[in-house]
């Protein structure tokens, strides 16, 4: 994003950039910030059908529940099995 960013503000010092799906505008009042969000959504509604779409907005709503409930914690460290287990919820 950088690399775009410099291009784009100061194109007189950079001949080019390289920027691999850099979101340039993704500047607040510039896009909508849930736009992303809806397109997969749509994508997942599309293709999974509308099942699969809830399916995975309740599983991110029970996983987000989980991060204020520490006795939750063992299971989202089965499941996720991160390096470093959880032990507190920013480490979520």
């Amino acid at each position: 994003m950088l690399a775009s960013w410099l291009r784009m503000k100061y194109p007189q010092h950079f001949q080019g950039a390289l920027a691999a799906s850099a979101p340039i505008l993704w500047f607040e009042g510039a896009i909508d910030p849930n736009a992303y969000t809806m397109v997969v959504s749509d994508v997942i509604k599309k293709h999974g059908g509308q099942t699969c779409y809830d399916a995975l907005s309740y599983g991110f709503f029970d996983m987000t529940n989980m991060i204020n409930d520490p006795s939750k914690y063992d299971k989202l460290n089965e499941i996720w099995k991160p390096c470093t287990n959880f032990s507190k919820s920013s480490d979520i």
